[in-house]
């Protein structure tokens, strides 16, 4: 061919070419942009990172698969973990997550019936292996532990399903100091940060939503009214019950009518006093939009731990029939009696097993607020001190007086 029929047929040949290819890309485009929208209408994303930068999930819920993908981060080094489904660690399936000692992390899946150390649950449990962040995940500047589990949106325990319809409330906890091993079921220290969330995975198709904070109804978080409940709890049955009750048994003749003063005062005033501020404090603490649960139970976990129902007892019933025991002895007291009336007796020994069940309950409460086997050895050497000057006192100055005209 001549070259300049090369050179005409040339660039007749591209704009055919051209033209062919311009009534084929826009389909192309097209079905391309179909595809990625579909996969867009099945995919919901969300992410929270706490203030103070020391923790960030991120989560991907598949509509088609019903699955959740979590992805935790954290810049401290021991362990970061995550409860799903409520507002509590009881309510929760948690999941931890912390370096296994090769080069790796271990991700545990595990269930708790209060504030103490969760234990091991494999049911339902996917745990996923990641070399790097999914390009869906929001970083955490400095994070040192990275590790990513599959949830299903309709789990086996039921009450702790994923909203998809809208949020979902989760509790978060990090801490810096390392597992007692690698293997799913070791032992963790407390959380230094923790912290209620919620994730809203209800909106497929959208971009992802930022996760918010549970509004606290008070001041004060969860962990320091619960800590003040039980500061409270120990000066009004660990320090003034005892000191009360000393005054009642020992100092009867030393003090004159003012015993009975000082003794009210302090049983039937300052301890009474002391348990509603203790009780409104724990009410307090309770989250907002948190699932409750009767008041004689565990977060739903029955005979988990007795520390509700026991203080149940103390506070709302013993107390108060106490402090109407003791007005009533007061009342009908006969200076020239001769024997002890039975109002008297029940008193005493109603007292008694308060201050027993008080003694437990506050043991109970040291578990189930996470307190270290320090704190109930110093728990316990107090108690023994307490003991002891009792036994001292009785010693050296006799038992009880109870007022009983000696008949001639």
């Amino acid at each position: 061919m001549p070259k300049f029929q090369q050179a005409i047929v040339s660039p007749l040949a591209v704009v055919v070419f051209l033209a062919s290819a311009a009534s084929v890309l826009p389909c192309c485009r097209a079905q391309t942009s179909a595809r990625s929208g579909n996969d867009q209408q099945g995919v919901a994303l969300a992410s929270f990172c706490d203030q103070s930068s020391s923790f960030c999930v991120s989560a991907r819920r598949d509509a088609s698969s019903e699955t959740i993908t979590y992805v935790l981060q954290s810049s401290l080094p021991g362990w970061v973990g995550i409860g799903v489904g409520g507002s509590t660690m009881a309510s929760t399936t948690i999941y931890v997550a912390y370096p296994d000692n090769k080069g790796g992390v271990t991700v545990s899946q595990r269930k708790t019936p209060g504030h103490i150390q969760p234990t091991l649950d494999t049911q339902d449990f996917t745990p996923v292996r990641i070399s790097q962040l999914p390009p869906w995940a929001t970083p955490l500047p400095g994070s040192v532990i990275t590790a990513a589990f599959n949830r299903s949106t309709v789990p086996s325990v039921a009450g702790r399903a994923i909203s998809t319809t809208g949020a979902t409330p989760h509790i978060y906890g990090v801490c810096d100091l390392s597992a007692s091993d690698g293997s799913p079921s070791a032992q963790i220290q407390q959380h230094i940060v923790n912290g209620i969330f919620t994730l809203d995975l209800s909106a497929l198709g959208q971009p992802a939503s930022t996760g918010t904070s549970a509004a606290s109804s008070s001041i004060l978080d969860p962990t320091t009214l619960k800590t003040l409940h039980a500061a409270l709890m120990f000066a009004a049955w660990g320090v003034l019950t005892p000191a009360a009750v000393f005054v009642a048994r020992h100092l009867k003749s030393r003090l004159g009518h003012a015993w009975y003063v000082l003794h009210a005062s302090v049983a039937g005033g300052a301890v009474l006093a002391l348990t509603a501020l203790a009780l409104l404090f724990i009410e307090l603490a309770h989250p907002p939009g948190a699932p409750r649960t009767p008041f004689l139970g565990d977060d739903g976990a029955a005979g988990a731990n007795a520390h509700r129902p026991v203080g149940t007892v103390v506070a709302l019933v013993l107390l108060p029939v106490q402090v109407v025991l003791g007005l009533v002895a007061n009342a009908l007291f006969a200076p020239g009696r001769t024997a002890v009336p039975w109002w008297d007796r029940v008193h005493w020994w109603l007292g008694r097993a308060t201050v027993l069940l008080a003694v437990a309950q506050m043991h109970l409460g040291i578990l189930l607020l996470g307190g270290s086997t320090t704190v109930l050895v110093l728990y316990w050497v107090w108690i023994g001190t307490v003991v002891a000057a009792f036994v001292v006192a009785h010693a050296a100055w006799g038992g009880a007086v109870h007022h009983i005209k000696q008949e001639e």
